[in-house]
């Protein structure tokens, strides 16, 4: 069988950065990478429809504990920017576990990988992310792909910059 190339986009930085009008929350598209925040998504519908993954840090206190979240616009939870009730799109980005290593991952160069690992059980939300983990995912438009983990800077509230840094490979 003839595999199809992917798309890579490295060092994709998800910021949720203090006084951007926006803490809690920020979003990324998987098609190209783009990061935005979810007021430039309010404002912008088209913005909304490429959105598949949106990342904040849950739980937790000032002091330390949570979670890196990223999950689908559709699930976010009512207390990250009011469930992003001002949004009109809502992907339902679905998320798989998969069983790949970070070498294989970076080594990854068609789609093969992906259509073998990228099924199983779904869900709409991946939470205790943690450097060199490995995602499957699958658009609202049924394209499929993978994330990993490169960096990440854990955060609560508004008293610290809180991202995570990952590297998209996608149909």
């Amino acid at each position: 069988k003839q595999f199809d190339p992917i798309s890579t986009h490295s060092n994709v930085v998800i910021d949720v950065a203090p006084g951007s009008g926006d803490v809690l929350a920020n979003n990324c598209a998987s098609v190209d990478g783009t990061t935005f925040t979810y007021n430039e998504g309010t404002a912008d519908e088209t913005l909304q429809q490429k959105t598949d993954f949106v990342y904040f840090y849950e739980g937790g206190t000032a002091t330390g504990g949570g979670s890196a979240v990223i999950a689908a616009p559709s699930d976010v939870n009512s207390t990250v920017l009011g469930g992003y009730a001002d949004w009109t799109t809502k992907n339902a980005t679905k998320f798989y576990s998969v069983d790949v290593t970070t070498a294989h991952f970076d080594a990854m160069e068609d789609d093969e990988m992906i259509l073998e690992y990228v099924t199983g059980t779904e869900t709409t939300r991946v939470s205790d992310l943690a450097v060199d983990d490995v995602v499957g995912f699958e658009t609202v438009t049924g394209k499929k792909g993978m994330f990993k983990v490169t960096a990440l800077v854990p955060g609560w509230g508004t008293s610290s910059d809180q991202s995570i840094t990952i590297t998209i490979k996608v149909q």
